[in-house]
């Protein structure tokens, strides 16, 4: 269990105030809409490890940025201390995840450049890895289909 749920229900740290659970709130639902979005965008292709993908998705979230998964869950992740008031975990949480994240996208992008070749090279070179490209809205049409 990460040391930061520790935290969040080991009562003597909480500081819960309404404040804190209203700022906490907003990133926790914004990460978890993004997942929800994401995941019902790529279907059950995202849920194994096998080295393995029927095929490349590029619309939805992932025409916006190659991860949105990762970003869903570093945004949700980062509100829970500010939700329990505990402002300074939050950066710590970022961090650590975005160290964890780092090192999984780079197996998981030679994989797909494995796989999929010059579609994945087209794609890794028009969609930024973290940061959303929101030129490619054109993408988003079927955006409501999920799998």
């Amino acid at each position: 269990m990460p040391i930061y749920l520790f935290v969040l229900f080991f009562p003597l740290w909480l500081r819960y105030t309404w404040a804190t659970v209203c700022m906490g709130a907003v990133p926790v639902l914004l990460g978890e809409g993004l997942r929800l979005w994401s995941n019902g965008h790529i279907g059950m292709s995202s849920r194994t490890h096998k080295k393995k993908a029927p095929v490349l998705i590029t619309s939805g979230p992932y025409s916006l940025c190659r991860n949105p998964l990762y970003i869903a869950n570093i945004v949700l992740q980062a509100g829970i201390p500010v939700l329990a008031g505990l402002w300074w975990m939050s950066p710590v949480v970022i961090c650590l995840l975005a160290l964890q994240y780092k090192h999984i996208v780079r197996y998981e992008e030679s994989v797909l450049a494995e796989l999929f070749g010059e579609e994945y090279a087209g794609y890794a070179s028009s969609v930024r890895r973290w940061l959303p490209t929101f030129p490619a809205f054109q993408s988003l049409q079927s955006a409501g289909r999920f799998r």
